[in-house]
């Protein structure tokens, strides 16, 4: 899980729909619209999942990307623990 690459995607402005989009199209074995960084498909999914939570989270909170980026390593951590 690379941070940087998260945050970058959640805020480079392409939308929950089009993360979603890339997602599926990994996962079919396609090549994505847009740019995901990661080294291998699943560094890819696990920055389009996290992405996606951020961008849900910041519309549903209203709070800032770098507090969506806090709140999900805190649930990351939460469930690694348990």
């Amino acid at each position: 899980m690379n941070l940087a690459n998260i945050r970058c995607l959640a805020e480079a402005g392409h939308g929950y729909a089009a993360l979603q989009k890339a997602e599926q199209a990994l996962i079919e074995g396609r090549i994505p619209e847009i740019d995901v960084p990661g080294d291998t498909v699943d560094d890819k999914l696990t920055t389009l999942l996290a992405a996606c939570w951020m961008i849900k989270h910041m519309e549903t909170t209203g709070c800032t990307s770098t507090m969506a980026m806090r709140d999900y390593i805190a649930m990351v951590r939460r469930s690694i623990s348990s």
